[in-house]
This record gives structure tokens, C-alpha cells and sequence, in this order.
């Protein structure tokens, strides 16, 4: 087998960081043109990937290059780095030829091409709200179907969280709660959102109207800076009489948020999955594009997000359409809880349980930027 010798090591162990060789792995396929049009790549001066004695095999340019890297993911706890493809993955006999290393990390090779986020496109759920009995009372609760009133549309509520001045908000994606920056402040936020309205579900009500989102702008890396987008909105609670902090009856939003990271064991409550369990198998490397659709206001476009995170589900999806804005948390070896990121949008992969994987941002980040607190043991 012809191949393309690269400089060997001498031992295969991991040489430097693993999002150092990363971002090698991303600048040798930006410049053999294997990488999607909307790629992130870091530029040329992070030097060359090292890919072990073998070096490359030729048929290597041929399997990508048909497949295309749409973005690569690191796992620091595993030594791996995973290369999500726009096409299928490869077959078991094309990756006896791919490169099994770089600079010493492990490489997985997945499908991983991004799915549209509209907040019209939803999967179908028989059980898209929770009402939480406690006190002789009954509650709506988190985790539960939400939308802005003036749209047929669901999303889920994420949590309640407190600004310094004791206010209580409502948290989810910008795409859920504020229409994709096209909500007006004061706009009602519905519960159950309008496309669950039925006579199986709680009667409609107004849990509260919009306040305000961060910054979510369309554009390429080089012309808006991909830290500074986050899909995230918040609506001030009109009346905290009838919600509940618990996320469906399940278990109670966390006091505490932590950073998220790849190997955390994770959970979510949404609208459309209820309760799943999954795995934060890798930190996107770079920015990454997602495409946002609201019909509504006749607006389409790709908006950049760093950092993100790739969760796959245990047994079966992590999340699903209408699930956008639900709350990822984590339980530590002492076993206490807590917040680590939003559900933003889903990935096919192939190679993933139920064939999807989930993206999501980490929670912290958007917190510290509002300026709120996770409110917990709220008419629990």
C-alpha cells in the first residue's frame, strides 16, 4: 500500500495537548481539501499533525474526501480525538486504512452533519408537559412544553432562575423563547406552547413575557466572534403561583452550576424525551456552525457557537426536536447535582444510539452573562 510518510514516533504516546493535535489534524485536512466549506479551521501556524510511523495511506484522500470533515471533538479523559464526517461513517475496511493516531490520541471517526433548528419542526410527544402535585396544589413544571404566543411552535422550558434583584425568570434557547431575536420585549411566553395546545393537555396560560437573549448573530467566524453567540433567552415569570421548579416529577432544577466536560454521565428533562441519560463524549474544537430557520419572520442563517458539546444518549437519543432549551445536569461522586448546559440542537450519526447525538452549550457561561441564579425548591 502506497503511502505519505510523515516524521514517526518512536512511541505512540500522546505528544502535546490533544487540542493542539486537533487543530493539526484540522490544518492537514483544510490544506489536503478535506474539510466541509463552513469548516472551522485554526490557521496554518499550529504546525503538522505527526501520524505515527505508517504515516497516511493514499486511499486515506479518497474516503474523506468523498465523506468531507464537517468538525473534530476532543476527549481529554480518553486521549480522543473524534472526526465527525458530513457522510456516512467510514466501513469497517475503510478504517483499517484511515489514521488510527494523531500525535499519540486516539481517532474516532462518526457521522456528524447538523440538523436545521426550527422551532415549527418538532417531534411528536403524547406527554409534552408535567404537572408536579405537592401541598394540595398542582404545578406546572420545568422541563415542560413552552412557545412564544404568537407562533405555532414548542420548546421547553429549561429552568427558573433569579436576577441580584430576587426577579424570577424562565430560561431556554433564544430559538424557543425568543424567537430567534425576533421576539419583542413584553411578548408572551405560553405554557403549554401553542402547537401542544389540545384538550389532553393543561389549558393555555401566559407564564411569562419576554425579556431579553444574548447575542445570536448570523455570520462567519472571521466577521462575528463565535464566543459572543449563545442560544439562550430568558422571560420574566408573570406569576410564580402556578410553576414549579422541578423538572417534571423526576427530581428538583439544582441550587449549583459546574462546568461541563467530556466524560460526564448526564441527564435532561424536555418536552418531547421526558427523562434521558447520555455521555459527553467531546468538546467541539473551534466554532461550529448551526442553521436557524423562523418562517414566521421569513429569516434564515447559520449562526457560529463556541464552545459546544457533543452528548450521545444511552440506549437511544439523547434528545429530540422540541427538546431545544432543556436543562443537562450532572450528579458529582457525592452525589449532589447540578446544572451544566442547554440542549441547542442534533446531530445524525450513524454510530450514535437512535442514530442522533445531541449539541449542547454549557450553562455556566450563560448565567454568569445574565447575571442569574438556578432557583431550586420552588413549590416543589
Amino acid at each position: 500500500m502506497a503511502t505519505v510518510p510523515l516524521a514517526p514516533l518512536a512511541l505512540q504516546v500522546p505528544n502535546g495537548t490533544i487540542k493542539t493535535a486537533a487543530s493539526q489534524f484540522l490544518v492537514w485536512a483544510h490544506q489536503s481539501g478535506l474539510l466541509t466549506a463552513d469548516a472551522y479551521y485554526p490557521g496554518d501556524g499550529v504546525g503538522q499533525p505527526d501520524f505515527g510511523p505508517d504515516g497516511v495511506a493514499q486511499n486515506t484522500f479518497a474516503i474523506l474526501r468523498q465523506r468531507q470533515v464537517r468538525f473534530v471533538g476532543v476527549n481529554g479523559p480518553d486521549a480522543t480525538i473524534n472526526v465527525h464526517l458530513k457522510r456516512a461513517a467510514p466501513t469497517a475496511k475503510e478504517l483499517k486504512i484511515l489514521p488510527g493516531t494523531c500525535n499519540g490520541f486516539k481517532l474516532r471517526y462518526h457521522q456528524g452533519n447538523s440538523n436545521a433548528v426550527t422551532p415549527t419542526a418538532i417531534a411528536e410527544s403524547s406527554t409534552a408537559c408535567s404537572l408536579h402535585m405537592a401541598a394540595h396544589a398542582t404545578f406546572y413544571t420545568c422541563g415542560s412544553s413552552i412557545s412564544v404566543g404568537n407562533d405555532r411552535s414548542a420548546g421547553t422550558l429549561g429552568c427558573l432562575v433569579r436576577d441580584a434583584q430576587g426577579i424570577l425568570y424562565g430560561l431556554s434557547n433564544n430559538h424557543v423563547s425568543g424567537s430567534c431575536n425576533y421576539a419583542p420585549a413584553g411578548l408572551p411566553i405560553i405554557a403549554p406552547g401553542v402547537a401542544d395546545v389540545s384538550p389532553l393537555n393543561p389549558y393555555p396560560f401566559t407564564l411569562g413575557i419576554h425579556s431579553r437573549q444574548l447575542s445570536m448573530r448570523m455570520g462567519d467566524p472571521s466577521s462575528v466572534d463565535a464566543l459572543d453567540n449563545s442560544d439562550a433567552a430568558i422571560f420574566q415569570i408573570v406569576n410564580d403561583a402556578p410553576i414549579s421548579s422541578m423538572q417534571r416529577t423526576f427530581y428538583d432544577t439544582p441550587p449549583s452550576c459546574v462546568d461541563i466536560a467530556p466524560g460526564m454521565q448526564v441527564e435532561k428533562v424536555g418536552r418531547s424525551s421526558e427523562r434521558t441519560t447520555g455521555t459527553v463524549r467531546s468538546e467541539v474544537v473551534g466554532s461550529f456552525p448551526i442553521v436557524y430557520s423562523a418562517p414566521q419572520y421569513n429569516f434564515s442563517g447559520t449562526v457560529y457557537f463556541e464552545p459546544l458539546y457533543v452528548v450521545y444518549g444511552v440506549g437511544d437519543r439523547f434528545s429530540e426536536a422540541g427538546d431545544s432549551g432543556s436543562l443537562v445536569t450532572y450528579v458529582d461522586s457525592q452525589g449532589l447535582r447540578h446544572g451544566v448546559g442547554l440542549v441547542v440542537a442534533g446531530l445524525d450519526d450513524s454510530s450514535a444510539p437512535g442514530q442522533k447525538c445531541s449539541l449542547v452549550l454549557p450553562l455556566k457561561p450563560i448565567l454568569d452573562r445574565l447575571q442569574l441564579t438556578l432557583v431550586t425548591q420552588h413549590n416543589c
